[in-house]
Formats: C-alpha cells, sequence, structure tokens
C-alpha cells in the first residue's frame, strides 16, 4: 500500500498489484470494493478508482480512500495503554463493523488488526476485501463456502475442512 496525491493534492492510498497476481483474483477484489467501498457504508474503506477505470493502464492498482492513522495493528504498537471501557468500545464497533457486512451477505474471511483501518479522527474502518466472499445462492439461501484464505494466526480452524459458514470463521476472527 502506497500513499499517492491526485493533481489537487488530495492523499490516497494506492493498492498495486504484483503484475504475476492472477487476473481473476484482481477482478474479485475491485468487484468487492465496489459493491461495499462506496459513501453508503461509512464502517469500511471507501473506494476511489482503479486501473480498470483508466483503461490504458498495464499495471493493476486499486486507489481507497487514505486511512491516516493507519491500521489498529500500528496503533496498538505504540503501546499506549487501552482502558477496559476503551477496550470493550473497540470490539463493539469492529463487531458492528462485520454484521454491517453480514448483512450484506458477505464474508470478510480475513479479519486481523492490519485490516482493521483508522482515519484521521480515529474512526475504524474495515478494509482489505481480496478474501471476502458473498454467501448467497441465485435462490438467496446462504451457502457454504470454501477456500483457506487470510491470516492464518487469525484463521477459525474449520477453514482447513472443505466447506465452512463464512460468518462463523469472521466471528471467530473477533
Amino acid at each position: 500500500i502506497y500513499r499517492v496525491y491526485d493533481p489537487l493534492g488530495n492523499e490516497y492510498s494506492l493498492k498495486l498489484f504484483n503484475r504475476h497476481v492472477d487476473v481473476e483474483q484482481f477482478k474479485t477484489e475491485l468487484n468487492n470494493c465496489r459493491l461495499l467501498c462506496n459513501a453508503e457504508n461509512p464502517d469500511f474503506i471507501r473506494y476511489i478508482s482503479s486501473s480498470e477505470d483508466d483503461g490504458i493502464s498495464r499495471v493493476k492498482y486499486i486507489v481507497f480512500e487514505l486511512a491516516e492513522k493507519r491500521s489498529l495493528d500500528n496503533f496498538i504498537s505504540l503501546e499506549i495503554p487501552f482502558g477496559e471501557k476503551v477496550t470493550k468500545f473497540l470490539f463493539y464497533k469492529i463487531a458492528k463493523m462485520v454484521e454491517r457486512l453480514h448483512l450484506l451477505y458477505f464474508s470478510h474471511r480475513d479479519l486481523n488488526l492490519h485490516n482493521i483501518l483508522l482515519d484521521q479522527n480515529y474512526n475504524l474502518k474495515l478494509g482489505n476485501f481480496g478474501s471476502a466472499k458473498y454467501f448467497l445462492n441465485q435462490s438467496g439461501k446462504s451457502v457454504l463456502l470454501f477456500g483457506r484464505v487470510g491470516t492464518s494466526c487469525c484463521m477459525a480452524p474449520e477453514m482447513n475442512k472443505k466447506l465452512y459458514d463464512g460468518k462463523k470463521v469472521d466471528i471467530f476472527s473477533l
């Protein structure tokens, strides 16, 4: 992730994809971002544009709003002690973001402190939707997911099985 500026001096985050990245993987993340990361979802990092929008770039990238205060992982590493009230508040906010994602029928599948971002006002935002998966079929019924994705230390044990419930693996990661 890189900090970039537009011609007017506005700051953004640029996620640059390795040229060897699978085209389908890039398109999946891009489609997830277009669906989830808009102004209607203030709990998710906002999608701005991508290499697909400019039509000429051979480099694959996605541009997001800048998370000025970086990730919750960075914030915690400052070694500022949190009291019980602050910890409960942060957990509540993260759980509400995950609930909002589930109400849109998506499972994140890579919830960890690196993917919980902070804006300039220290508002929490959920980011990195590369492993996210829609869990409704064409009949409108919830389906089981498959694939071992995400950060191994935060991964639910059932992700090692063939099929699993996406909502449950997100809840485990909390």
